[in-house]
């Protein structure tokens, strides 16, 4: 259900934007990964968000992960699937930041670790190509996130406060879509909500559960929103990109 209590979208958006603006200003060249560029989980003191997903061999990648005001300490891995710690960022910092460049095309796991912590935070993982990566500027940024804020805003108004449980974000070209596996999810009534930036016109959304359709949202507007209940099993969430005038970076928020 939803509560007045939880972490606020606008103290998240900020310090996502913050930390794109952080991340792009070391080198021209350096932007988001095409393949998935943001996740966010909320996490526990001491517990871990693990992110698995796929990394082109001979590409290097900057993985940049920081928390809101909670965090304390941010320790952030790069395993390969039996768990092998390949490279890594221990230091007791607020950010960590790694440097990946696999030498073969395959899976691999992120993890994002809550190290030390004042309660539970919203901790974000950025993935940045170094060698293939978009450059977004921060007005579609702004767009994007503000888009989110407004649906915040507007249950708000209605005397709740949606928490933030998941959040991704990719850079997608008109005809694309991405889809999200996600596991560990509550067994309570959840939002899909995905947003773009002044790009996109048209957005559709799919739930799915064990090849079962659970909602979708196939309604011709960039503001598509999808009720499910949640489980720890895998919930397969997919966005569509299907119209607009550009790449568009567009942003997913799985809401309790």
């Amino acid at each position: 259900m939803w509560t007045r209590t939880g972490i606020g979208l606008m103290k998240y958006a900020a310090g996502i934007a913050a930390l794109i603006v952080l991340a792009t200003q070391p080198a021209s060249s350096q932007g988001l990964d095409p393949e998935w560029a943001i996740g966010a989980s909320m996490i526990t003191p001491n517990g871990t968000a693990t992110y698995t997903r796929t990394f082109q061999g001979g590409t290097t990648y900057d993985i940049i992960a920081d928390g809101t005001e909670e965090a304390l300490d941010i320790d952030l891995y790069v395993q390969d699937t039996n768990g092998r710690t390949l490279v890594s960022d221990t230091r007791s910092n607020k950010q960590a930041q790694v440097s990946f460049r696999p030498s073969r095309t395959g899976t691999y796991r992120v993890v994002v670790k809550l190290a030390r912590a004042y309660r539970a935070a919203l901790c974000s993982v950025l993935f940045f190509n170094q060698d293939d990566g978009w450059y977004v500027p921060i007005n579609n940024i702004s767009t994007a996130l503000a888009r989110h804020l407004a649906f915040a805003l507007t249950i708000d108004a209605l005397g709740y406060t949606p928490n933030i449980v998941r959040f991704y974000g990719w850079v997608m070209r008109p005809g694309e879509e991405r889809t999200m596996d996600i596991g560990g999810l509550e067994r309570k009534t959840l939002l899909a909500v995905a947003r773009g930036d002044n790009f996109a016109t048209d957005i559709d959304l799919y739930v799915r559960r064990g090849g079962l359709l659970l909602d979708y949202d196939e309604g011709y507007d960039a503001t598509p929103t999808c009720v499910f209940t949640g489980s720890p099993t895998t919930t397969s969430v997919t966005v569509k990109y299907v119209s607009g005038t550009g790449a568009s970076l567009i942003l997913l928020g799985i809401y309790d």
